[in-house]
């Protein structure tokens, strides 16, 4: 299943899983599943596995293999990412590549760096990093480059920063708009920059 920039879609798999996927994700799986439940994302899903005997494992790209036993937890897993990450709400999952190896606990976050091929825990808020289920991005002094790398696949535009302004300005808070105009006025009066919009082309600068 791919679900293209600009919209969203809810699933559920032969097993009774239940899937959700963000913009810009793809999904394969069989029509049946076999003694191993096995399915390939890339992009971001929120999955609410169901209970097996049967292991249910995600494949991911940079070769990261996402054991899961009956269980809730975000994947965020973009190909043009530098990062995957894994936040569990609830039961257990278990990130593996290689050697590297870490069983998760609820509340807990993790993230796989495709450059080093580690895994490692990190700090964070449980909830801003499925988000996006109500629309809400939470910015903790996220830069205006990523933030624009959210809109371009949420709202399926494509956005042209100036030279040198994707790195420089950093924003902290949330922002839950209907439309990327709307977003992209909330993003102007929290900081220096203005935008034009040109059918599904937005370009930035300075103000």
């Amino acid at each position: 299943l791919l679900v293209p920039a600009g919209q969203r879609a809810e699933l559920t798999l032969p097993d009774g899983t239940k899937v959700w996927l963000n913009a810009g994700s793809k999904l394969s799986y069989p029509s049946f599943f076999e003694k191993e439940r096995k399915v390939f994302l890339s992009g971001e899903g929120f999955f609410d596995v169901s209970k097996s005997k049967d292991p249910f494992v995600i494949k991911v790209a940079g070769g990261l293999n996402v054991r899961v036993w009956g269980t809730s937890f975000n994947l965020q897993a973009y190909a043009d990412d530098p990062v995957i990450q894994a936040s569990l709400v609830g039961g257990c999952i278990e990130l593996e590549k290689g050697n590297e190896k870490l069983r998760m606990k609820p509340g807990e976050i993790a993230v796989f760096d495709k450059k080093t091929d580690k895994i490692k825990q990190v700090e964070g808020v449980l909830s801003h990093s499925y988000g996006w289920l109500d629309n809400k991005l939470y910015m903790e002094d996220m830069s205006l480059s990523v933030v624009c790398k959210y809109l371009e696949r949420w709202y399926d535009v494509e956005i042209t920063l100036q030279p040198g302004l994707g790195e420089k300005i950093r924003y902290n808070g949330v922002i839950q708009e209907e439309t990327v105009t709307d977003v992209m006025d909330a993003l102007s009066r929290l900081s220096n920059i203005s935008y034009h919009v040109k059918g599904k082309n937005i370009s930035i600068t300075s103000k």
